[in-house]
């Protein structure tokens, strides 16, 4: 049953990858990073079918990632990879689909957002669609670079290629919106949408209903209903964009668990996803009872596998989620700066 379920959300997020690339990015020649967006860049210029071109660029990868990073992993990879591609091509060669909009900026918006949407949907069914993630496993593997800042270098580095290679500024400047939208998107999909937070500190922060209101008088003062649309989008882009800056770009997340079978969350983190953590002493302020909180650093990717297993080993279990940013250490980014 698992499996079949597993099976069903990699086709239903493969077929959104499908849409979004079909209906918003192709079209427009956006480029989201990754072997995709190389693909849509050699697609420019030949005309050939991007989710063919997807598999051809993807084949060295997932060799050199065979040996690197093991059989299961890859398999999982390339079963993602090839079926989104086949749905690439499906809605834009096959099917022929017209594209969704005309408008660059809702194209980017709603590719961006689409796209967030497949690929955090095929996460949730325990696979990936391989290529840079792939790269960046490799790199971080033996490197002291860290997966997410690696993942993000050549991204950045795709992106901006584009605009080189369609002689136009603009292209990259919409690429890193769709980049941009699609991770904040594959975090609410793996994540659920959060409704609680874990308060440290409270601060008063009028500074965003000020914002708020010169935002909204632009609309009366411009005579247009766009103009506070636009400048809401740049607030909260640029918001995120100087959080990203600071704090750099996040592919960890820190995992709180409370639970009282620790042990065997534990065993599952050390050996289905090979990674470690650490176990504290606690005491429940409600049930004034003591016992253990596991504190763990993995990849967004591997979330999915996570909850799932907490899910089936301790419904009662209490689970805290959390973005973590220049995570240090064995498995992560070296201490060391050079």
């Amino acid at each position: 049953m698992e499996k079949l379920k597993n099976a069903l959300l990699i086709l239903v997020g493969c077929a959104v990858m499908g849409l979004a690339y079909a209906l918003f990015l192709i079209p427009h020649h956006f480029v989201p990073g990754g072997v995709s967006g190389i693909a849509i860049i050699a697609n420019y210029f030949a005309g050939l079918p991007v989710g063919a071109l997807i598999i051809v660029l993807n084949v060295p990868i997932f060799l050199l990632g065979l040996r690197t990073m093991g059989k299961k992993y890859v398999l999982n990879s390339l079963a993602g990879m090839v079926i989104s591609s086949v749905f690439i091509d499906l809605f834009d060669k096959v099917l022929k689909l017209r594209p969704a909009t005309d408008n660059a900026v809702l194209a980017a918006i709603y590719g961006g957002v689409m796209l967030g949407v497949g690929l955090g949907i095929v996460f949730r069914g325990r696979a990936s669609t391989g290529g840079s993630d792939i790269i960046g496993m490799i790199v971080s593997k033996h490197t002291g670079i860290s997966l997410g800042f690696g993942i993000m270098i050549a991204d950045f580095v795709i992106i901006s290629a584009s605009g080189l290679a369609f002689g136009n500024l603009e292209a990259p400047l919409y690429g890193y919106l769709v980049l941009f939208l699609s991770t904040k998107v594959i975090d609410m999909i793996l994540e659920g949408w959060s409704y609680s937070k874990l308060v440290i500190i409270t601060s008063s922060r009028t500074h965003m209903i000020a914002d708020f209101v010169i935002i909204s008088a632009s609309g009366l003062a411009f005579g247009n209903l766009e103009a506070p649309l636009y400048g809401y989008l740049v607030l909260f882009l640029s918001t995120k964009v100087i959080d990203m800056i600071l704090e750099g770009w996040s592919y960890s997340k820190l995992v709180i668990i409370t639970s009282s079978r620790t042990q065997e969350i534990a065993d599952f983190i050390l050996r289905g996803l090979d990674r470690s953590g650490t176990a504290l002493r606690s005491r429940s302020l409600y049930l004034n009872r003591e016992g253990e909180i596991i504190l763990t650093v993995i990849h967004r990717k591997q979330l999915a596998d996570l909850r799932n297993f907490i899910k089936k080993t301790d419904p009662e279990a209490f689970v805290v989620i959390n973005d973590t940013y220049d995570v240090l250490g064995k498995g992560f980014k070296s201490h060391l700066i050079t």
